[in-house]
């Protein structure tokens, strides 16, 4: 029965968490998952799988709705951005000319890049909900196209 062999440094004042406060039942070497022993002391794993591939699992789930969050998110921004530019640059030419309407005109680019930034994001949830509840192939935002592999 040893305290964590890392101490402190593991950010965690209770020493037994490694072993998950049974240190006499459960031993971990490697910190990465739980060992139970049974009455004839064979290792029985606690947990159904290690921590890299819980990891794996998480990630594989996450991902997509982090990926598709970002490109909505960013969408939007830039989306607003070339709203406002568009407004500025179009709205200044009466002073300033052919450069307001250089800057109107570079506006409405940095917009449609925006709204396409926030299309690829809706496509890349609805590709995934398509997939994960077996949705047909014309429920697609923008077909035949996957950013993200599916398994």
């Amino acid at each position: 029965m040893t305290p964590d062999p890392i101490g402190l440094l593991g950010m965690d004042p209770n020493l037994y968490g490694y072993a998950l406060n049974n240190p006499i039942m459960v031993t971990d070497p490697l910190g990465l998952s739980g060992v139970s022993c049974s009455r004839d002391c064979e290792r029985q794993p606690i947990f159904k799988y290690s921590l890299p591939e819980y990891y794996a699992k998480f990630k594989q789930f996450l991902e997509p709705y982090v990926v598709g969050g970002g490109f909505l998110v960013a969408g939007g921004v830039v989306t607003y951005a070339g709203i406002i530019t568009t407004g500025v640059g179009y709205g200044s030419m009466p002073a300033t000319g052919p450069f307001g309407f250089i800057v109107g005109t570079s506006g409405l680019v940095v917009t449609g890049v925006g709204g396409s930034m926030v299309t690829v994001g809706l496509d890349i949830y609805v590709d995934e909900f398509r997939c994960r509840f077996d949705l047909p192939e014309w429920v697609d935002v923008i077909p035949n196209f996957e950013l993200l592999p599916h398994n």
